[in-house]
């Protein structure tokens, strides 16, 4: 009910509030509790109520007509939810240099698509990427126009504006988890074995010297399984 919500001007301040305290503690992986921000645990539970409102509200308020036109102006710009055969035909348009760029979503596009410059007709690639807190599912990301048969250098750029949570919070939290991914790909133990190993013999911790950690040569790069073009992902290929 709208009478049990904060005022529009409370419930920025805790936002701000809550944004401050990430930025304030960059290593704690999660969001603030009450307790953290100064506030009582109903002024909370009030709060994210408030979010929840707003957002059932907006959706509300989108008329049937004007839903169903946004969702054909998606359909027109191929940025709608595709099926199996419109997701493989669309990514070999763009294989062949019959479109112009391809966009995906990080999830989806992590896996199963092969998006690189194999053919000589066609443009080098460049990609342009957010970020996520999934380390491995961005390091597969980045993969998806680098390939041993790439034809031509792939220039990748992340997208981090400055002094904002994604630069300040996020970032040096990917950056370490990818540092970690590459040391478990590339040490001369073999970590996530001896860990899965460790865990069904319930073996007591054995501490790890930091010979054990020395990587052999990485290249940097994690390396990832290929699969198949059409698997069930969202691809969207956009002239």
């Amino acid at each position: 009910k709208p009478e049990e919500l904060l005022p529009e001007t409370r419930a920025a301040e805790i936002a701000a509030k809550m944004g401050m305290w990430i930025l304030d503690n960059p290593h704690e992986a999660r969001k603030p509790k009450a307790d953290d921000i100064g506030i009582s645990k109903e002024e909370f539970r009030a709060f994210h109520k408030g979010i929840k409102y707003t957002s059932e509200r907006i959706f509300r308020e989108m008329t049937k007509d004007a839903f169903a036109a946004r969702n054909e102006k998606l359909r027109e710009m191929k940025l709608h939810n595709q099926n199996q055969k419109e997701r493989h035909e669309n990514v070999q348009a763009f294989l062949n240099g019959e479109t112009e760029f391809c966009i995906y979503t990080l999830s989806s596009g992590g896996t199963g698509i092969s998006l690189d410059h194999r053919y000589q007709h066609t443009r080098p690639r460049k990609v342009a990427s957010t970020m996520t807190y999934w380390a491995e599912e961005f390091a597969q990301a980045l993969g998806r126009c680098v390939r041993i048969t790439t034809l031509t250098d792939t220039l990748q750029e992340i997208y981090v504006p400055e002094g904002t949570i994604l630069s300040d919070h996020m970032a040096p939290k990917l950056a370490r988890k990818l540092k970690s991914v590459d040391a478990i790909g590339s040490s001369n133990v073999d970590l996530a074995g001896e860990l899965e190993k460790a865990l069904k013999d319930k073996a007591a911790v054995v501490r790890l010297t930091a010979e054990d950690l020395t990587a052999a040569e990485s290249s940097g790069v994690v390396e990832v399984e290929e699969e198949e073009d059409d698997e069930e992902e969202l691809v969207e290929s956009v002239n």
